[in-house]
C-alpha cells in the first residue's frame, strides 16, 4: 500500500484517485505521521524527509514528488509527474515486497492481467474488491481494520466518516465469490483484529 504524505490536500487527493484507478491501494496521511504510514510499503512526499522519521531510515521506500506538477494546468506537466511516481512505485513495491501489481502471486491467490486466480479459479471481482485483495495479499498474515481498509481502498473515504459497513459487504461479496467457486474463503475477519488473507 501507498501512503500519501502532501502538504498540498488537491494534490494528494488527485494523487490518491489516480494510483486507485491504477489498481494500488492508497491513503493519505499527514507530513510526519509516522504511526497511520509505518504499514506502508512505501511512501509519497512533496516536502522534507526529516531523519528522525521512520521512513527515512529506509529511503528507497520515500517517494519525492512535486505537488504542484500534480495539479499544474500546463499540458503534459500533471501526466508526467504523474507518471514518474507510478513507476517508481512499482518499482520500490517490486523491491521491498516482491508485487509487481497486475502479475503477481501470493499463496493460493494469483493476478495476471486484471484476472483474478484463487485456487485455480477465476474470481470475478469488481475494482474495488480487486483492491481490497491486492492490500490483503500483498500483506500475508497481516490482519488491516475496516478503517485502514477503507482508507486504501475505497475512493470517496473521509477520515472520521468509515465506510465500516460498505467493508464488511465488500468482504462478503469476495467470500462468497470465492467460496461458491472454490469452497474456501479468500479473507478470514477476527474480531478486534480486522481482515487478513487466508493465504
Amino acid at each position: 500500500m501507498v501512503a500519501i504524505a502532501f502538504r498540498d490536500g488537491p494534490a494528494a487527493s488527485m494523487l490518491r484517485a489516480v494510483l486507485l484507478g491504477a489498481g494500488f491501494p492508497a491513503f493519505i496521511t499527514s507530513p510526519g505521521e509516522t504511526e497511520s504510514a509505518r504499514r506502508a510499503d512505501c511512501i509519497v512526499t512533496d516536502g522534507d524527509c526529516p531523519s528522525a522519521d521512520p521512513f527515512c531510515s529506509d529511503p528507497e521506500r520515500v517517494i519525492f514528488s512535486d505537488g504542484g506538477a500534480i495539479v499544474s494546468r500546463e499540458p503534459g506537466r500533471a501526466p508526467s509527474e504523474i507518471g514518474r511516481i507510478t513507476e517508481r512505485i512499482v518499482e520500490v513495491l517490486e523491491i521491498k515486497s516482491g508485487v509487481v501489481y497486475g502479475n503477481y502471486s501470493r499463496g493460493a491467490y494469483v493476478e495476471r492481467d486484471g484476472v483474478s486466480v484463487y485456487i485455480g479459479r477465476v474470481i470475478p471481482l469488481t475494482e474495488r474488491e480487486r483492491l481490497i485483495a491486492r492490500l490483503l495479499t500483498t500483506h500475508p498474515g497481516g490482519f488491516f481494520s475496516a478503517e485502514t481498509v477503507a482508507a486504501c481502498c475505497f475512493p470517496a473515504y473521509e477520515k472520521g466518516r468509515v465506510p465500516t459497513g460498505a467493508v464488511r459487504t465488500a468482504v462478503s461479496s469476495i467470500n462468497a465469490s470465492t467460496k461458491a467457486l472454490t469452497g474456501f474463503p479468500l479473507i478470514v475477519s477476527r474480531p478486534r483484529e480486522g481482515y487478513s488473507f487466508t493465504g
